[in-house]
């Protein structure tokens, strides 16, 4: 929708009360009306009371319109913006003002960052220099000025592209006319297809300078880790993909958002890396997750988790002790009972809580989830660290024994995991 011209002062009492001298002949009034810059000033007035309107009052029906027209007002602006700033470096009187770059001069003017004012004054260069075709598409309006900064910035880097540029049929026109018929975000991609069409040499080339920026940030912090980071455009989409594999279809009672899913799956990835067991295959040690806690700690754990079979089963052995063992290793999934994940905190109480291997504690759920279905393996250590006996490997899981009920009291369980949920080693003090 093109945008409706606003309204320009007709005669003097509007002018007046905006602090700009009153128009007193129609010999003034032409002259104030082929003059640029008292237009634009007029229309600063204009614009300062129409911010000052209450549009909530004013948009409830026509909230379409009222985007559409001030988006062809940025549009407007911004080809004006690219006008004044070229004209106004041309003229170099900025100088006078004792700046040493006319990036800086804007800055001053504008009271914007350096960042801002530099990108302003290259769009308005390059515009006017490299794509004039673009530059009348925006001052028109049909085209947003995202999409000629993408243009100018992508489109125009080489001498390969500026020629290519001229081409009638796939040069600056054909650019434009794409920009007319989608947003920014899809143009981005034409944009830089067309300028690796242009010129692959320097596509290649700045896709390896871009590669050699790619960084990956993960630092402990106070409580917990912090992660940042960048990937090109291939490796980010490869590192999606695998997360999106690990998150799966979102379910209808699925509460979490995106990026809490998108955390769960990047946890997943990288727990199923390291039970694969494929990376350091022949290391003495594979990789793996070291908890350390006290032997009290795993035994009243077991004991906070109770019992695993129903009271009816359990009243159903006869003259013989029930074994919670078998019965646990006759019970399958979807059977009716269902094995309840909760705790009783109230025994773990005054119980020392489990370490990673930099002395961070974790609470006794987190402990129980990692155990969980892990892979334990006991060596009893004598005086001075002396290995007395190497146990065979078991799994630890809420269906059988936590813990060896004939070991001393008061030893140190070191946990060892392939990942958060899937524990390797154990080894026992």
């Amino acid at each position: 929708m093109a945008a409706q011209p606003l309204p320009f002062p007709d005669g003097g009492d509007f002018a007046a009360s905006n602090g700009l001298p009153a128009l007193e002949s129609v010999e003034s009034a032409a002259t104030a009306a082929v003059d640029p810059l008292s237009r634009l000033l007029a229309v600063n007035e204009e614009l300062k009371a129409l911010a000052a309107v209450d549009w909530a009052a004013h948009v409830d029906a026509n909230a379409k319109e009222a985007v559409q027209g001030l988006e062809q007002i940025f549009r407007s602006t911004t080809a004006i913006q690219v006008s004044i700033l070229g004209a106004a470096e041309t003229s170099g009187q900025w100088a006078l003002d004792g700046q040493s770059t006319f990036d800086s001069w804007v800055s001053s003017q504008t009271g914007t960052t350096r960042g801002t004012a530099g990108r302003a004054v290259k769009l308005s260069k390059t515009l006017q220099d490299d794509l004039p075709a673009t530059r009348k598409a925006l001052a028109e309006g049909s085209i947003s000025s995202d999409h000629a900064q993408i243009i100018a910035r992508r489109c125009t880097k080489t001498d390969k592209h500026r020629k290519r540029l001229a081409d009638p049929r796939q040069g600056e026109t054909f650019l434009i006319d794409n920009a007319k018929q989608m947003d920014a975000g899809k143009f981005a991609k034409v944009a830089d297809a067309w300028a690796i069409e242009s010129d692959p040499k320097a596509a290649e080339r700045q896709w390896r300078q871009e590669s050699a920026k790619e960084e990956f940030i993960l630092a402990p912090v106070e409580d917990g880790y912090h992660l940042a980071g960048w990937l090109n455009s291939v490796n980010g989409a490869l590192l999606q993909e695998a997360l999106s594999s690990h998150m799966g279809r979102k379910a209808a009672d699925d509460l979490r958002p995106i990026n809490e899913r998108r955390v769960d799956g990047l946890i997943s990835l990288a727990a199923q890396s390291l039970d694969s067991g494929l990376k350091m295959p022949s290391a003495r040690i594979r990789p793996h997750l070291t908890v350390t806690m006290e032997y009290d700690t795993i035994e009243r754990l077991v004991q906070a988790s109770g019992p695993l079979a129903p009271q009816s089963d359990q009243g159903c052995g006869g003259t013989e002790p029930f074994d919670e063992g078998l019965w646990a290793q006759q019970w399958h999934p979807g059977d009716d009972h269902v094995i309840s994940t909760q705790l009783d905190f109230s025994k773990l109480e005054g119980i020392a809580p489990a370490t990673l291997p930099d002395g961070t504690p974790i609470p006794h759920g987190v402990l129980a989830k990692i155990a969980c279905d892990s892979m334990l393996t006991r060596v009893v250590f004598g005086a001075e660290s002396t290995v007395l006996d190497a146990g065979v490997r078991n799994v630890f899981s809420r269906l059988t024994k936590c813990a060896p009920s004939s070991l001393e009291t008061g030893l140190v369980v070191i946990l060892a995991a392939m990942q958060a949920q899937d524990l390797e080693r154990s080894i026992i003090r």
